[in-house]
């Protein structure tokens, strides 16, 4: 079974600047970000449960070359991303409530 992964518009912005801040400084660098990161939504569309649940209800899944983590919910039919999260920010900081 294939998940969609449904990528909200705050995390497509995430990325976007961390791609432009890996771009402002190397290209190639910038290129390999994006495709390490679609890569894991790849994967995650697979088979998401195969990685470590970070709390009750969400995963993470540590990108290798970049200091990233992707945060993410599995439903029904869909993996939810929650967050392309540094390492250095304060993790969790994307719930709100």
């Amino acid at each position: 079974m294939s998940f969609v992964v449904v990528v909200s518009p705050a995390v497509k912005q995430e990325m976007a600047e961390a791609y432009e801040w890996y771009r402002s400084r190397s290209v190639k660098a910038a290129s390999a970000f994006r495709s390490e990161v679609l890569t894991a939504f790849e994967l995650l569309s697979n088979d998401p449960e195969r990685w470590p649940l970070w709390d009750e209800s969400i995963r993470r899944f540590v990108l290798k070359k970049y200091p990233y983590t992707v945060y993410f919910s599995v439903y029904i039919d869909e993996v939810r991303i929650l967050a392309v999260g540094h390492h250095r920010r304060k993790t969790g900081y994307w719930i709100t409530g």
